[in-house]
């Protein structure tokens, strides 16, 4: 099925009311930082309840699930933002609430409704596919025991030993970073996992092999409760590169995902490509004092000077408290309108460098030394047998360093 992330509806200039202008709050220091302070003080204001109300009693979403039943998943907002004379502006271009439509309780798709930011109309409905990150599927070894019968730490599905680990996954590759030794993990909570990478390039790996299918990889970082989101979810977000050979098209978009989502929301796309900066920070409150159920997610496009947000007040459901923090190359599932699911084919990527930090211990810090002390599971692609992406660090720089080997076996 040809992938469709399109606007399905939108009103014609002439329809519009005169845009308005939300003036800015200006901020000194890092342009990350007063970029992530606007924002958050635009989203304190932000009645999610009015927002999700108007949306599902407008005409256009009434008209486009017409025949499903649609199942509330994310609020999400989306800015742009310029460099003045005095610093960073921040401007708020829309508040976007997402469903997913179901026939017979099998998603077919999500649909995003977007309104202006004081909440007064809808301004389009955008269609997506259906795709999802998340937990990490690890390849169990059998146990190996010891001549006492005692199970040793090869087991990769099982409690981790002293000291880092490797395991093979038919759909994770990277790191995943503890604020301790693994002798005493899940005790240093870790507040934020904060990512900068750019995005890379997806090609088919061979002639033909993503006609009428999606090659997709995605790059995200993380914070999870427990050892590769399983129980209890992944708090999420990211790049996605794509490419679908029916027609020869390649797809580069922002996503993210949290516990209580069935499924990935789309919220840059369009002139977002390969190549750009991209910057990640995904941050509980607890880090400030506040609600630890509670997060600020922020995805930064700094080539196109965009970004999108997901307010802090929609909860991460039974996550629970994070305790590792996540930097990972994914291949994610993608759903059709028949409710099958299947991880997609890797693709060829061009190799790229992921600069990481988390904060624990009181403070944001760089990777380098959870790496350096081997306070990490680590992931290595495996399909079929076939080692398909390793992932690499370098300490001096904080780089956590992903490279394509093959994609036989996806």
């Amino acid at each position: 099925m040809k992938p469709l992330i399109g606007v399905l509806f939108a009103f014609l200039l002439s329809s519009l009311s005169v845009v308005t202008f939300i003036p800015a709050i200006w901020s000194t220091g890092d342009d990350l930082t007063s970029i992530e302070r606007q924002i958050s003080s635009y989203e304190s204001s932000l009645d999610t309840s009015k927002a999700t109300t108007i949306a599902q009693a407008s005409f256009e979403f009434r008209l486009n699930t017409m025949g499903f039943s649609a199942s509330y998943q994310s609020i999400f907002n989306t800015w742009s933002f310029s460099n003045t004379q005095n610093g960073i502006q921040v401007k708020w271009k829309d508040v976007n609430v997402g469903f997913t439509l179901n026939n017979n309780s099998v998603p077919v798709r999500n649909i995003v409704v977007s309104l202006d930011p004081y909440l007064t109309r809808v301004t389009s409905i955008s269609n997506q596919e259906i795709t999802r990150n998340g937990a990490v599927k690890p390849l169990c070894n059998s146990p190996l025991r010891n001549s006492s019968g005692i199970p040793q730490p090869q087991n990769f599905c099982g409690p981790p030993p002293c000291g880092s680990l490797s395991g093979p996954s038919p759909n994770w590759a990277g790191f995943e970073l503890a604020g301790s030794s693994s002798c005493s993990w899940r005790t240093v909570p870790v507040y934020e996992a904060k990512a900068t990478w750019q995005v890379p390039y997806a090609n088919q790996p061979s002639p033909g092999a993503c006609f009428n299918r999606w090659c997709a990889i995605t790059v995200w970082p993380g914070l999870v409760s427990y050892q590769g989101g399983r129980p209890t979810g992944l708090m999420q977000a990211g790049t996605f590169s794509g490419i679908y050979t029916s027609p020869n098209q390649p797809y580069y978009y922002a996503w993210y995902q949290t516990p209580g989502m069935t499924n990935s929301i789309y919220c840059l796309w369009g002139p977002m490509s390969y190549g750009d900066t991209v910057t990640v920070d995904i941050v509980n409150q607890a880090r400030d004092g506040g609600n630890a159920a509670l997060y600020n997610m922020f995805i930064v496009d700094n080539t196109i000077n965009q970004a999108c947000s997901v307010p802090a007040n929609q909860s991460s459901g039974a996550m629970g408290t994070p305790y590792f923090a996540d930097f990972i190359v994914e291949r994610p599932t993608y759903c059709d309108s028949w409710g099958s699911c299947s991880y997609v084919r890797l693709p060829y990527f061009q190799n790229f460098a992921m600069t990481g930090w988390m904060y624990y211990s009181g403070a944001l810090q760089s990777i380098a030394t959870p790496v350096s002390n081997q306070w990490y599971q680590s992931y290595i692609m495996n399909n079929g047998g076939w080692d398909n992406v390793h992932v690499g660090y370098d300490l001096s720089t904080s780089h956590i360093l992903p490279s394509w080997l093959t994609s036989t076996g996806t």
